[in-house]
């Protein structure tokens, strides 16, 4: 985790979109022909080390699945999203102050945990783009018995009842 990439996506006036029928996120740009085209992130952006820890995680969630998001990478429970994680640029996060490139994952939190985490401070932050999304600081300190745990109850808040309970059950 020690090296961290950057980011390599580029904003435009146009803005991001959501593309239903392919079920991904980008953002438009203006080609030089004229033409609009799609920019992708890659899954570059977040270390290796990083995505087979969180695909462990997943792998053990009925049903979930992983594609790219417009930054970093995305698991999803049908066509709800329960975990992203991206590296920010030179930049940084709208939603947390660092002076240096840092992986972030955001995931949804029950409202008595929501509070609990965005009080705690770092490595945890509020991001703020819906009303039970935490941030936390991926680093060499980060304790992924608890990254584990923070995840399946963000897919349990996501998932279909009846998976939700499935996997309750097997706890």
């Amino acid at each position: 985790l020690a090296e961290i990439a950057a980011v390599g996506h580029a904003m435009t006036s146009e803005g991001p979109f959501q593309d239903r029928r392919l079920g991904c996120a980008g953002v438009l740009a203006g080609g030089h022909d004229g033409r609009r085209e799609v920019q992708m992130s890659d899954i570059a952006d977040v270390p290796p080390a990083v995505v087979g820890r969180l695909r462990v995680i997943c792998g053990e969630l009925p049903e979930a699945y992983e594609e790219p998001a417009w930054i970093g990478l995305r698991w999803r429970i049908r066509r709800r999203t329960f975990l992203h994680v991206y590296t920010t640029d030179e930049q940084g996060s709208a939603y947390i102050d660092l002076d240096d490139p840092a992986i972030l994952m955001t995931f949804r939190a029950p409202p008595g945990e929501l509070a609990a985490l965005t009080h705690a401070g770092p490595p945890f932050f509020r991001a703020d783009w819906a009303e039970n999304v935490v941030g936390m600081v991926l680093d060499d300190d980060t304790d992924w018995v608890e990254v584990s745990e923070l995840v399946t109850d963000s897919y349990c808040l996501q998932a279909p009842r009846r998976l939700a309970l499935l996997l309750q059950a097997g706890r």
